[in-house]
C-alpha cells in the first residue's frame, strides 16, 4: 500500500477509485491491530478535526463509517466497538469552548499536576502552516485555531537539523554544550546523546509522571542503554533514525546486501526491553493515533498519574508519500483541490511534489485535531498543556517552503533555526479571544525548565542548564490577554546560542577543526553569524533581497545536508538587525564593523568555555550484520 511520491495533477475517475479502495484498506489494516479492550474507539474514531458545529459533524461522520466498515459481518465484539463509537461521539467543542455542557466532567491527576502533551512536527517550514501561509490556508484548521486562542512564539529558535534539536529539547541544553553540535545520527552512527545526561522524560517521571512517545527518536541507538526506553520512557513505538517511508517503515537510505530491501526501522520500546514492530502497509499517523489512544485510556482517571507523551510526527519529512483524501475532513479536501488548482497554473516544476507535501501538512492537522479530541473526550483537557513546535525549519528540495525567510534546513539563517511554536491549554492558561503573542527570545531548550516549571516539579536540576524556564513570563503574557490581540515582549533571554560548532564538516571532528567556529549568536535585536556557507532566498524572494541577488544567487544550494556537500566551498561572517531586516537581506557586518567584532569575540570566548568536543564517530559498518540477522531491522548492535 505503500504510495511514494506525490499525486498526479489530475485523477481518473478509476484513479480515485483505486485511492479511496487504499484508505479503505489502511482503515482496515489499522483495524485488525487495534487492542480493542485497552484502546477504547479504534484508529480514526472518537478522534478527528476541532473546529466549529459543521466540522464536529463531519468527525461524527467519520466514527460512524469506520464502525460500520470494521463491522461488516462482524461478530458481538464489532458491534460492542461500534456501540463504543457511538457513545464517544458526543461532547466535542470548538477550541474557543473547551469545557461546554455535555462534554466530560474534568479529570485530575492523582498529583494534580497538568498532563503534558508535547507535540513535535519534522521539518515544518515557515511557510507550512495556515496561519502563516496563504497557500496553506484551510489545511491546518485546527493547528491554526489553537496557535490564535493560546500563545504564538513568534521568536522561537531551533537547531538547524533534528538530532541536535532534539538533543537539546529533551536535554535544556545547547548541542555544543553535551557534543551534539555536529552532523546527525545516521544509521549506522555509533553514537547518541550521553547516558549522564539527564532528559526531560527521566526528570518528569521522578515528579511522578508516566512518560510515553511515539515517532522519531533520533538521539542514538547503537546501544540498548540509547534507546527511549532506557532515557525515561515508560514505552516508545517509533523509529530509530532519521526517515522512512510512511507506509512502509524502511529507512530510504539504508538497503540490505543481499535482496536490494531497505532495512525496517520501527521498535517497542520499553525501560526492561525493546522489540521489533511489523506494522508495514499502515500509513504512521493512524499508527501513532492508535498508540496514542492506548495509552490515554489508561491515564485518564482521577487517581492515575499525571501523563507526560511526546508525539514525535513523522510529518512532513520526507519521503512526500501519499495522504489518502478519505482521511481528511471536507474542509480539507477542498483546500487541496484549490491548492492543486491554483500549483497547476503557477506551472511550477515543484507541483507535485509541494501538493504531496500539503497532504502531509493536512495529515499533520487531522492528527493534531485528533489528540485534542481524544484528550477532551476522557475530561482531561481542563488540566493539559499542549506544546506544538518544528525540529527545525522546512528543506525546500524536499517540497517545504520558508516562504522569504533566507535560507532552509542545515543552515544558520532564518529558514534553517526559525521555527512556528505555540503553548495551548484553555483549562491551564485560558483561552485567548484576541490572539496573544510572546515576542521574548526563546530557545528549543527551554522546554525542559519551562515544562518543570508548569509541572510544579523541583526546578533545581535545571539551574546549571542553558536553557531558561519561561513558564512565568507566558502566565503574565496570557493574564494580560483580552479581546483585542496583544504582543508580550518580556522575557527573561536577551541573548541566545543558536549554533556553535568549531569542528569541520570533513572528515572526523576531533582532528579537523576551523579556525573561526561555525556559528550563530542573537543579542537583542542583532544576529552574528559567523563561518557560514552561502545561501539565499530559496521560497520566495523578499523585496529587499533583489539588490543582493546578482552577488548571492548564484551560491544557492539546492540540497538539505551536510554544507560541505552543498557545491559551495566558501564562507562569511554576517551582521542583521532581525527587527528591522527579518528576512536577513541587509549584511551589516562592514558597516557596523566593531559591533560584529564584539559578537565575533563572544562568539570565540563561548568556543573556548563551553564548547565540548562532539560525540560524532565514523560510521560502523558492523551494524548491518546484526540487523541482517534480525530480520533486517535496524536496532542496537553494540551489545
Amino acid at each position: 500500500a505503500a504510495g511514494r511520491g506525490a499525486e498526479g495533477k489530475e485523477s481518473s475517475s478509476e484513479e480515485e477509485d483505486e485511492e479511496e479502495a487504499e484508505g479503505q484498506e489502511q482503515e482496515r489494516l489499522l483495524g485488525k491491530q487495534v487492542e480493542w479492550v485497552a484502546s477504547g474507539p479504534p484508529g480514526k474514531t472518537g478522534l478527528g478535526h476541532v473546529g466549529p458545529a459543521e466540522q464536529q459533524q463531519q468527525r461524527r461522520r467519520h466514527r460512524l463509517e469506520l464502525a460500520f466498515l470494521l463491522c461488516s459481518g462482524c461478530t458481538t465484539l464489532g458491534f460492542l466497538v461500534l456501540l463504543v463509537i457511538i457513545l464517544t461521539s458526543h461532547g466535542e467543542a470548538s477550541l474557543e469552548s473547551p469545557s461546554p455542557k455535555g462534554s466530560s466532567a474534568t479529570v485530575s491527576s492523582s498529583t494534580g499536576a497538568p498532563h503534558i502533551f508535547l507535540l513535535l512536527a519534522d521539518d515544518v517550514g515557515m511557510a507550512d502552516l495556515g496561519f502563516a501561509s496563504e497557500e496553506m490556508r484551510g489545511l491546518t484548521n485546527t493547528i491554526d485555531s489553537m496557535a490564535e486562542s493560546g500563545i504564538l512564539l513568534t521568536r522561537y529558535y531551533v537547531q538547524a537539523t533534528c538530532t541536535p534539536s532534539r538533543a537539546s529539547l529533551l536535554s535544556g541544553m545547547y548541542p555544543s554544550s553535551i557534543g551534539m553540535q555536529h552532523d546527525i545520527i545516521h544509521p549506522t552512527s555509533p553514537w547518541g546523546l550521553d547516558t549522564s545526561q539527564p532528559l526531560l522524560p527521566e526528570l518528569l517521571a521522578a515528579a511522578g509522571y508516566a512518560t510515553h512517545m511515539v515517532g522519531k527518536w533520533h538521539l542514538g541507538h547503537h546501544s540498548p542503554a540509547l534507546l527511549p526506553g532506557a532515557r525515561g520512557f515508560d514505552s516508545m513505538l517509533g523509529y530509530l533514525c532519521d526517515s522512512e517511508g510512511y507506509f512502509s517503515h524502511q529507512n530510504i537510505d539504508e538497503k540490505v546486501a543481499s535482496s536490494g530491501e531497505f532495512y525496517k526501522d520501527m521498535i517497542f520500546s520499553t525501560l526492561a526491553n525493546y522489540s521489533f514492530a511489523q506494522h508495514d502497509g499502515v500509513f504512521s499517523d493512524l499508527l501513532y493515533l492508535q498508540r496514542f489512544n492506548t495509552i490515554l485510556h489508561q491515564y485518564a482517571s482521577i487517581d492515575t498519574p499525571p501523563l507526560f507523551f511526546y508525539f514525535s510526527f513523522q510529518n512532513v519529512h520526507s519521503p512526500a508519500d501519499t495522504v489518502h483524501s478519505s482521511w481528511l475532513t471536507d474542509d480539507q479536501r477542498a483546500a487541496l483541490a484549490v491548492l492543486k488548482a491554483s500549483l497547476a497554473a503557477s506551472g511550477s516544476d515543484d507541483e507535485e511534489l509541494r501538493y504531496a507535501v500539503a497532504g502531509l501538512v493536512a495529515m499533520l492537522d487531522y492528527s493534531v485535531g485528533s489528540i485534542v479530541d481524544a484528550v477532551q473526550d476522557l475530561g482531561m483537557l481542563d488540566n493539559s498543556i499542549f506544546i506544538f513546535s518544528s525540529d527545525n525549519g522546512g528543506c525546500t528540495v524536499n517540497g517545504q517552503s520558508n516562504g522569504y525567510y533566507r535560507g532552509q534546513k542545515w543552515f544558520l539563517f532564518e529558514g534553517g533555526v526559525r521555527a512556528h511554536a505555540f503553548v495551548w491549554g484553555p483549562g491551564v492558561l485560558g483561552v485567548s479571544q484576541g490572539g496573544v503573542e510572546y515576542s521574548g527570545l526563546m530557545h528549543v531548550s527551554d522546554w525542559l525548565p519551562t515544562l518543570l516549571d508548569a509541572s510544579g516539579s523541583d526546578s533545581e536540576s535545571s539551574s546549571s542548564m542553558d536553557g531558561m524556564t519561561q513558564w512565568s513570563a507566558l502566565l503574565a503574557c496570557q493574564a494580560s490577554a483580552s479581546t483585542t490581540s496583544i504582543q508580550c515582549t518580556s522575557g527573561p533571554r536577551s541573548e541566545l546560542l543558536v549554533h556553535l560548532d568549531s569542528y569541520s564538516y570533513l572528515g572526523s571532528p576531533s582532528s579537523s577543526s576551523s579556525s573561526l567556529p561555525r556559528a550563530a549568536l542573537i543579542v537583542g535585536d542583532m544576529k552574528y553569524i559567523s563561518a557560514e556557507y552561502c545561501v539565499g532566498w530559496l521560497s520566495k524572494v523578499p523585496e529587499a533581497a533583489e539588490s543582493v541577488l546578482g552577488a548571492e544567487w548564484t551560491c544557492d544550494t539546492t540540497t538539505c545536508g551536510s554544507p560541505a556537500d552543498s557545491g559551495s566551498s566558501s564562507t562569511a561572517d554576517y551582521l542583521f538587525n532581525l527587527t528591522a531586516d527579518p528576512y536577513e537581506a541587509n549584511d551589516l557586518s562592514a558597516v557596523l564593523v566593531a559591533l560584529s567584532t564584539d559578537m565575533k569575540t563572544r562568539v570565540q570566548a563561548l568556543a573556548s568555555s563551553s564548547e565540548v568536543v562532539p560525540k560524532w564517530k565514523a560510521p560502523d559498518n558492523a551494524a548491518y550484520s546484526y540487523w541482517d540477522a534480525n530480520d533486517e531491522f535496524i536496532a542496537p548492535w553494540d551489545l
